[in-house]
């Protein structure tokens, strides 16, 4: 038996798990209306690209969360990797209703306002899970100490 999960790894776990599977069903939902069809064009990149990143991300954070409760060490690298692009997307989109808050479309200022705050609040949710998945305990609960049997 080996030691402990740590509290934080759970609660980053479940989070994941949680807003992983809210993200698939909530996209899955508005994946055939017009509207999730015009937000994909609106990234420099093809829509389906725009696709991929947000179900990779959405997908990863579900299967890594899960991993990751279950004690798999190596679920945290693709949680780190995966992020980054998901992060930047986000980002993007932030610039883009920025640039339509320029053009005086005064509907767009309360968006662009929880937009801002929503991407705040992941950037910082990621930092915070980077630090509790790659802290000393978490790293001894990953990977235990070999215990010889005397």
């Amino acid at each position: 038996m080996g030691p402990l999960r740590p509290r934080w790894v759970g609660f980053v776990c479940w989070v994941l798990i949680i807003a992983g599977s809210y993200t698939v069903y909530s996209s899955m939902k508005q994946l055939n209306s017009a509207a999730f069809y015009q937000s994909m064009q609106m990234y420099p990149y093809p829509a389906w690209a725009g696709e991929l990143i947000l179900y990779g991300a959405a997908i990863t954070a579900v299967v890594c969360g899960i991993c990751m409760y279950e004690g798999q060490g190596w679920a945290r690298y693709p949680y780190l990797i995966v992020m980054i692009p998901f992060l930047a997307q986000t980002y993007l989109d932030l610039g883009i209703l920025a640039h339509s808050l320029h053009l005086q479309i005064p509907a767009q200022a309360r968006k662009l306002w929880l937009a801002k705050h929503e991407w705040d609040l992941g950037v910082l949710f990621y930092l915070f899970s980077i630090f509790i998945l790659f802290m000393r305990r978490t790293r001894r609960y990953y990977h235990p100490p070999l215990y010889v049997d005397e």
